[in-house]
């Protein structure tokens, strides 16, 4: 892991030296919280130009998005538009994003938020954010929200399912109090076979 964070410093502090990015697309690359203290000073570097950021699907967590934030808030972060979609952050995240957000020297115009967990609190602290005329934001994303959706990986989208034997086919059979489901082998005659 520390060779990871190791690359993304050097990849960073390197090119930003010699060429300007505007956009970075960091989706879905396995980053974890470790990794935003680097993207923090890559945002409060005079000689960064990044106005779009995108680290959708990964693991951040709350305490990398605390991390993200203190970059966000400092006055050389020209940051447009943030993506943090499925970061598994929860309400300790969204506040200290709010509060980079209510920074004077924010630039964000778009957020989102979307496939994590803010909570009660979250949503109104950023449905106040919209409302004031000195912000710079002008639009969240936080729909879907909600509390599965901070689990890591692919177990986000499992549920647990009971099948209804009453609707099923006649082929079927059901064991494991209706969760499981198997077929009958059936005759040529169409009689069960035991």
């Amino acid at each position: 892991m520390h060779i990871i964070i190791t690359a993304l410093s050097f990849f960073f502090m390197y090119f930003l030296t010699i060429c300007w990015f505007y956009i970075i697309r960091l989706n879905r690359c396995n980053l974890t919280e470790r990794c935003c203290e680097v993207l923090a000073s890559v945002l409060s570097s005079n000689s960064s130009r990044l106005t779009n950021l995108d680290l959708s699907d990964n693991d951040l967590k709350d305490s990398g998005v605390k991390l993200l934030s203190v970059g966000l808030a400092k006055p050389e972060c020209k940051l447009e538009i943030l993506r943090l979609s499925g970061c598994l952050v929860t309400v300790d995240g969204f506040t200290s994003l709010n509060l980079a957000v209510a920074s004077k020297h924010s630039h964000l115009r778009e957020l989102d938020l979307s496939y994590n967990h803010p909570g009660d609190i979250g949503v109104k602290l950023f449905s106040k954010a919209l409302k004031k005329k000195s912000n710079t934001l002008q639009k969240i994303i936080m729909e879907p929200k909600g509390e599965n959706w901070i689990k890591p990986g692919l177990k986000k989208y499992a549920c647990d399912l009971t099948l209804d034997p009453k609707t099923a086919h006649k082929h079927f059979s059901f064991s494991r109090s209706n969760r499981k489901v198997s077929r009958k082998q059936m005759s040529v005659l169409g009689e069960r076979v035991d």
